[in-house]
């Protein structure tokens, strides 16, 4: 039986590890962005995260996971700062459209995260690196939005609507990580401040929303 002090000891190294990782998966997502995840080395994400490149190798084998990893939580912040956007910005009764809303409406906070999904899904346009992190990948994502759209597959009038709802968030979310990759280009380019481009989106989408749902 463990006493008191090995279970804190116990408890204060898992915090450790944890901490430890949750430090490289922020730095990474830091240099990623910045780098680009094609030009980024191990040795790179190691130094910036001020460890030892066998540090790093315990934590993670290799530049893909890590990248799958920085992806996971990178999903995992954004869908909390929509949660916490829900609540000042809720416009209507229609809980959907209200979620599509608040994407565009939590983007300032958000910029560096939808770059860094869309340089990753730029990455993985085809194919993950192994199936084995296509299965964490997908499994994870699936856990984070939960299965709450699955009961709609089951009817044909489901399935249009589950259509529909897939459809005007990947227009979303799309446009989200292009404005987060070029946008200060785009704005000089078109003469259109990203702030007034999200403000026009967030228009299109309510009506678009408000037709659909």
């Amino acid at each position: 039986m463990k006493t008191p002090n090995q279970e804190r000891y116990r408890h204060e190294r898992n915090q450790q590890v944890q901490d430890r990782r949750q430090h490289i998966i922020s730095t990474a997502r830091e240099i990623f962005s910045t780098n680009g995840i094609e030009n980024t080395t191990m040795l790179d994400l190691a130094e910036a995260a001020h460890i030892s490149k066998m540090t790093l190798y315990r934590y993670f084998p290799d530049r893909p996971t890590v990248a799958i990893e920085v992806a996971i939580d990178t999903i995992h912040q954004i869908r909390d700062r929509i949660t916490q956007q829900l609540t000042i910005t809720r416009t209507s009764e229609n809980q959907l459209q209200n979620m599509f809303v608040a994407m565009i409406d939590a983007f300032p906070e958000l910029e560096k995260e939808f770059r860094f999904m869309a340089m990753f899904d730029s990455l993985y346009y085809s194919s993950y690196p192994t199936p084995e992190l296509q299965q964490r990948y997908q499994a994870e994502v699936q856990n984070i939005f939960g299965r709450s759209l699955d009961t709609l597959i089951t009817t044909l009038e489901g399935r249009e609507k589950f259509t529909k709802i897939i459809t005007t968030a990947n227009m979303i979310t799309s446009y989200l990580q292009r404005l987060a990759l070029r946008g200060e280009l785009m704005s000089n380019e078109q003469m259109v401040p990203i702030e007034i481009q999200l403000q026009y989106f967030r228009k299109i989408v309510v009506n678009i929303t408000n037709d659909l749902f």
